[in-house]
């Protein structure tokens, strides 16, 4: 396991790793409920939105997926990074990402809704990372 975060109803967790399986665990029953197909390579990142009706997934194969934490459908495939996403997070409205990865910021305008995401280069940073936001709705 690389990534975990509890979901806000408190009985809910979310674990990523290595097998490239995204797992949903039902802390009463104690058992894995759900797991989450889609991606091809070490899950960098699993996390809930503050309202917990949302879910993040990040991927060294590049892309971040969201789905819907209701009924664990893919609400959208992000695949716009060059290389690794190595972290990703919501921003407090949860209508924003933020999610830093080795290289360039992308080029491809993926976005979360009709608003093109902003790319930035993170000040200070020798090693080539950068971050970017997209907004969703």
């Amino acid at each position: 396991i690389v990534s975990g975060d509890f979901a806000p109803n408190g009985f809910q967790v979310v674990t990523g790793g290595g097998d490239h399986a995204v797992r949903v665990w039902d802390l009463r029953q104690r058992c894995c409920s759900y797991v989450l197909p889609g991606h091809s390579n070490l899950i960098s990142e699993a996390r809930f939105d503050s309202s917990g009706e949302a879910l993040l997934t990040a991927s060294f194969d590049g892309r971040i997926k969201l789905w819907g934490a209701r009924d664990w459908r893919l609400l959208n495939d992000l695949s716009g990074h060059e290389g690794k996403v190595m972290a990703a997070d919501f921003a407090p409205t949860a209508s924003t990402l933020l999610s830093p990865s080795p290289g360039k910021p992308s080029t491809k305008a993926d976005s979360m809704s009709s608003e093109a995401p902003a790319r930035r280069r993170t000040p200070g940073s020798a090693s080539g990372i950068a971050t970017r936001t997209s907004k969703w709705t």
